[in-house]
């Protein structure tokens, strides 16, 4: 229970309930909702179900609704510590009028909003990637209406893939065609075979693009004669050789996916034969993207009447970890690198380096932070992720425990007995321990006799000793 209602995340509003007082008198709760408290490990954890009763002088924590739901405490020397199963999740120091005080903070609505481990900068270029380095203007675009998470969307700094990808020319006149309906007109247009073929051995790209939706299709093809034009009621309109300016919209279309081809691919560090797979995932992401054409619309949106979803958008070349069904002493995931999106499979296609195949599947995690690496991210959240973590080991166990969890330690394969073995503290005899005061009394006593001794023939005859 809590009196302050600006520590609430969430928050409902209740009409009924009372909380009874010790004196007998009633409060009535206000609403339930969930506060954010920073515990004494630096980790936030939800409270979920707290009652606000704004007639309360302190925030109060029932052990018995923690008992119900599933925690349980001990206290010993003043200290009261919550366990979820052996983990210690709160403690609480003894005060005043026998109660504990929660050791932690907690974070108001105003924090937790602010709060947030990427800066707009970094929020900024994570979309800039994800969406096939778009420009600030279509992020902003999808941004202000609601169809990408990027609160933070802010102006694209310098982007040296966007460099090396990009260069404009001066720009021809546009042709209009006044279509009405989809599929009306179809524009398109065989991109000139690559020198470097791709992974699959195409060599060719057909490009075709609706005048109407602009939604573009992208086909790749090994020789130029798999591109047959069926008769049956398509009018051809051909352009003179030479005059590309004259099939604007396919020609444009293919500069804009070859410019983004070039960028995914210096940003993912891949070779050429992977343009074929940078080449389908523009496309992808083209489709998704705000045009002038069709005033700022997607041609998505345009082509299937609803909104495209971006959630699942990923950054292309990050490196992702696939599930594998191994045998149960082998490894379960498999490190490979995200090469797009599947047409008509709800799963992801990537490139496994170690069996050098392409392999479909759904059961993934994406390590998109690993494309930003000149970032403050990493630097920052190596200081801020670390955690101290108490847990609650039982000093009595049966031998057969035991021998379970050795065995399970030992196999597994980044465990090394010489390595982790915990040494024992090596103590020399007693008989040795004078060893040192005897050495250093021997060294004094060779000195003091060093002393005595005459250092040349006149002290020597004049010695007392010299007789002998």
């Amino acid at each position: 229970m809590s009196p302050n209602w600006d520590w609430f995340t969430t928050y409902e509003i209740v009409s009924e309930g009372v909380v009874l007082m010790g004196n007998n008198a009633s409060c009535k709760i206000a609403g339930v909702g969930t506060i954010k408290v920073k515990m004494f490990d630096g980790v936030v954890r939800p409270l979920s179900d707290v009652r606000h009763v704004p007639e309360l002088k302190r925030n109060l924590i029932s052990l018995s609704t923690l008992n119900s739901k599933g925690y349980r405490y001990t206290a010993e020397s003043g200290v009261l510590k919550i366990f979820k199963g052996s983990l210690v999740v709160m403690k609480g120091q003894r005060k005043a009028a026998k109660l504990y005080v929660l050791k932690g903070s907690t974070i108001t609505r105003d924090v937790a909003v602010a709060s947030s481990s990427l800066s707009d900068d970094d929020i900024t270029k994570l979309w800039h990637m994800r969406l096939g380095h778009k420009s600030e203007n279509d992020m902003i675009k999808l941004n202000k209406r609601g169809l990408i998470d990027g609160k933070g969307i802010c102006k694209v700094n310098f982007c040296e893939h966007c460099i090396f990808g990009k260069q404009k020319r001066v720009r021809f006149t546009r042709g209009i065609h006044n279509t009405k309906g989809t599929l009306e007109y179809i524009h398109f247009d065989l991109w000139r075979p690559s020198r470097v073929p791709s992974r699959g051995g195409a060599n060719y790209m057909l490009t075709f693009i609706d005048d109407f939706s602009r939604k573009v299709w992208a086909f790749f093809l090994k020789q130029k004669s798999d591109v047959l034009c069926k008769s049956e009621g398509i009018v051809r309109h051909l352009t003179v050789r030479h005059t590309p300016q004259q099939n604007g919209i396919a020609e444009r279309m293919n500069r804009t996916i070859m410019e983004n081809v070039r960028c995914m691919l210096s940003n993912a560090n891949l070779p050429k034969s992977f343009w074929a797979e940078a080449a389908s995932t523009a496309c992808f992401l083209i489709n998704r993207s705000p045009s002038v054409a069709i005033e700022k619309k997607t041609p998505q949106e345009v082509w299937s009447g609803n909104p495209a979803n971006y959630s699942d958008l990923k950054i292309f070349g990050c490196p992702v970890y696939a599930h594998v069904d191994n045998e149960k002493l082998e490894l379960r995931s498999i490190k490979c690198v995200f090469l797009g999106y599947k047409a008509g499979i709800k799963g992801y296609k990537l490139w496994c380096p170690e069996n050098r195949k392409v392999v479909i599947s759904r059961d993934v995690v994406f390590d998109e932070t690993a494309m930003l690496p000149n970032l403050s991210l990493k630097d920052s959240s190596n200081k801020e992720n670390q955690k101290q973590v108490e847990h609650q080991i039982n000093t009595e166990s049966t031998p057969q425990a035991s021998t379970k969890i050795e065995n399970r330690v030992a196999s597994s394969p980044q465990y090394s007995i010489a390595k982790n073995k915990i040494r024992r503290e090596i103590k020399p005899p007693k008989k040795y321990d004078e060893v040192d005061l005897i050495a250093y009394a021997l060294n004094v006593a060779e000195d003091i006799d060093a002393n005595q001794e005459p250092s040349n023939y006149s002290e020597a005859i004049s010695c007392e000793d010299s007789e002998k």
